[in-house]
């Protein structure tokens, strides 16, 4: 009895360490691939962020290009260059907030038209090519046309009216994009108290560039 005892400690020892034997290293390797995944994933940077991700962004910018004049506005003035300060407010991946504001005079001669206009709009865009996104938009704003022939000057009186265009923008960066705009304006007819009834439309070809934040 005696002898079977300590044959079976004998046994059970050489048992307990050939197991240790065998798992230590697996334990090992096992704790330095732990240890290793977790250096490496302390090292890894952040994924960048990317441009079309950003949304709820607001930007200024500025158009500048050239106004063609349609209707009596081309009876009174000439075609010439335009200037617009522009707001966008990115509101989703697919539309934007488009607003437009500009005051641009036309002469020719002893004619004159003044043009005042604040538009809004919604931008569709199509999709984002890498940093070219084209888009189409359409609206509604106020106009207040005036125009001067000699001696005669009408009253500025608001309107409404319609606007539609289409562009791409061009992202440089995540604070400037630059891009161009085509946009026709079509302002309701106006009737002056002290002259005939005011009647035209323009379309606007700018460079436009913006500063985000």
């Amino acid at each position: 009895m005696l002898n079977s005892l300590t044959k079976f400690k004998k046994y059970s020892l050489a048992f307990f360490l050939m197991a240790s034997f065998i798992c230590a290293p697996s334990f090992s390797q096992t704790k330095m691939e732990q240890m290793t995944t977790s250096d490496k994933s302390q090292d890894l940077p952040p994924p960048p962020k990317k441009f079309d991700d950003d949304i709820h962004i607001h930007s200024l910018g500025l158009g500048i290009g050239q106004a063609y004049l349609t209707g009596d506005f081309d009876d009174h003035g000439a075609s010439d260059l335009s200037w617009d300060v522009l707001y966008n407010y990115s509101a989703s991946h697919s539309f934007d907030l488009l607003m437009n504001l500009h005051t641009n005079s036309y002469s020719q001669g002893s004619q004159e038209v003044s043009l005042f206009a604040l538009a809004a709009s919604i931008k569709g865009k199509f999709f984002h090519f890498d940093n070219f996104i084209p888009f189409v938009l359409g609206g509604m704003g106020l106009y207040a046309p005036k125009i001067r022939s000699g001696s005669y000057e009408s009253e500025r009186k608001i309107a409404f009216g319609l606007n539609a265009g289409a562009g791409l923008d061009l992202k440089l960066n995540r604070h400037f994009r630059i891009g161009g705009l085509f946009q026709f304006h079509n302002p309701f007819d106006v009737q002056p108290e002290n002259g005939p009834e005011i009647s035209g439309a323009y379309y606007k070809l700018l460079f436009t560039t913006f500063y985000s934040f």
